[in-house]
């Protein structure tokens, strides 16, 4: 006879359970810049101009990182994205990353940035040049759930969201497809963020599989 589902509910750990294996996670990667945050970027970012998007505003300048004023944050970027790639995916061919477009964000006390994601894009980035001290980023499960189980606690295996701190002179690489947001921002500073989108250049797939792209 089955248990009830209080019997079930409140039953110990089966002492059989050696370990719980998240497979296939999302590589998601925080990286801070040791140099700190240039203030000759902010000042750059501030001056920018920009065009209402849905929420808040980004630059009219969608490759932003092509600007002189940014070579070295440019610079560093690169090398960050290039490690991640590397080190994450390790791939078998001649691959690589280039950045494609890149804009910023600049979000207003009561503004927002809606949920997206980055079509068009292998790896997505977004730096952080100023802002508030309890700034965040929302990043959501990029799978649809036929049964809605509420948690009490959440936990990386169990929740459909999840927050990142989003501080000054951090840069946050993610897959591209991963959903993500900021929610109104109601502190007193304007919150400024740089985006970035990368593609692979060079071999991607596999000859014998008919896979292959030469990019």
């Amino acid at each position: 006879m089955m248990g009830s589902v209080h019997e079930i509910k409140t039953a110990s750990t089966p002492h059989n359970i050696i370990e719980n294996i998240g497979l296939f996670p999302t590589p998601v990667q925080i990286i801070t810049n040791p140099k700190g945050v240039c203030q000759k970027d902010v000042d750059f970012c501030v001056n920018a101009k920009y065009r209402k998007n849905t929420g808040n505003s980004r630059s009219i300048e969608s490759y932003i990182l092509d600007k002189k004023e940014l070579k070295n944050l440019k610079s560093w970027i690169e090398q960050a994205v290039l490690t991640y790639f590397f080190e994450i995916y390790q791939p078998v061919h001649e691959v690589s990353l280039r950045i494609t477009q890149s804009w910023i964000n600049k979000t207003c006390v009561g503004e927002f940035n809606h949920h997206h994601t980055h079509p068009n894009s292998f790896i997505s980035g977004v730096y952080y040049f100023k802002g508030n001290d309890d700034d965040k980023i929302y990043f959501g499960k990029n799978k649809h759930e036929p049964i809605k189980i509420p948690t009490k606690n959440p936990n990386l295996a169990n929740a459909t969201s999840w927050w990142l701190p989003a501080k000054q002179g951090t840069l946050i690489l993610f897959p591209s497809s991963l959903p993500h947001w900021v929610n109104t921002v109601e502190n007193k500073n304007t919150r400024y963020s740089l985006a970035f989108n990368t593609f692979p250049i060079g071999i991607v797939g596999d000859n014998v599989e008919l896979t292959e792209l030469k990019l």
